[in-house]
């Protein structure tokens, strides 16, 4: 890896090193692979900085939670699915603008201190 390069690796994650000759040295240009499925890979070894979909989606649970709702009862009364308050508050969907203010106002909460990163 070049200094360059937005691509982050750590010490936790295995690799295969390909070496430069039988000396053992490795070389500049040294190409790095994750070893195994790169689905198992991923992610793996990285601290990410929370998403905004995922911190709505927990500060959203933690509110509902709060005010004793299941994810039915806010699925009945916003007249959507139940597992799509699942994806919510995992993080695992895309939220436009419009359903975000009608999830919050279903929790009486407003949008801005859903979307403010926990601590």
């Amino acid at each position: 890896m070049t200094e360059d390069s937005d691509e982050e690796t750590t010490a936790t994650t295995p690799v295969a090193e390909v070496r430069n000759g039988s000396s053992g040295k490795k070389d500049e240009n040294m190409v790095v692979k994750p070893m195994g499925n790169p689905r198992d890979q991923a992610g793996a070894g990285r601290i990410r900085k929370e998403t905004a979909r995922k911190t709505f989606g927990l500060n959203f649970r933690e509110q509902r939670e709060r005010l004793g709702l299941t994810q039915r009862d806010i699925a009945m009364a916003l007249e959507i699915q139940q597992p799509y308050i699942v994806l919510v508050e995992a993080g695992n969907t895309n939220l436009n603008i419009d359903r975000m203010e009608k999830l919050a106002e279903a929790v009486d909460t407003p949008l801005h201190l859903l979307l403010r990163p926990r601590r």
